[in-house]
């Protein structure tokens, strides 16, 4: 069965339209993060790198032997990935989700295109009534879309 290209793209136009973040999301993590050490990850993280810099100008002066600075760097290393946790991947998923947002409207045909790749592993139609029955959201949006149906 065939569906008309035009018709599935205003479709998915009002499914995307649909989509709202949770008003409280972005409150939540700043909750999580705030609970975490007390310390802003994006602050924290160039705090690190940081280090990491100085560590290896100090490595590259001679003023540590090598296995000194492995020590250190996989110490950094450790530390650095510990940041890494789901509530910051969470602000990053909001912040990717408004900015498609924000792209959808200015976006060209081909552009839509491939932001609604981002957005949704499958959508579905029902080809008996014409209509989208079901979006499968791509995992990083997931916890932070309502519901398409509006």
């Amino acid at each position: 069965v065939a569906v008309r290209a035009d018709w599935l793209e205003a479709e998915v136009d009002a499914v995307v339209r649909r989509f709202r973040m949770p008003v409280d999301v972005r409150e939540r993590v700043i909750e999580l993060l705030a609970a975490d050490d007390g310390e802003d990850p994006v602050a924290a993280r160039a705090r690190l790198e940081e280090r990491r810099r100085r560590l290896g100008r100090a490595y590259a002066d001679l003023a540590l032997s090598e296995s000194e600075y492995e020590a250190q760097r996989r110490t950094l290393d450790a530390e650095l990935e510990r940041l890494t946790v789901p509530a910051e991947r969470a602000v990053t998923a909001a912040e990717t989700f408004d900015a498609l947002q924000s792209a959808w409207d200015k976006a060209t045909p081909q552009e839509r295109h491939t932001i609604a790749q981002a957005l949704f592993e499958a959508v579905y139609v029902d080809t008996a009534t014409k209509a989208i029955a079901d979006v499968v959201v791509a995992a990083p949006f997931r916890p932070w879309l309502s519901d398409w149906r509006g």
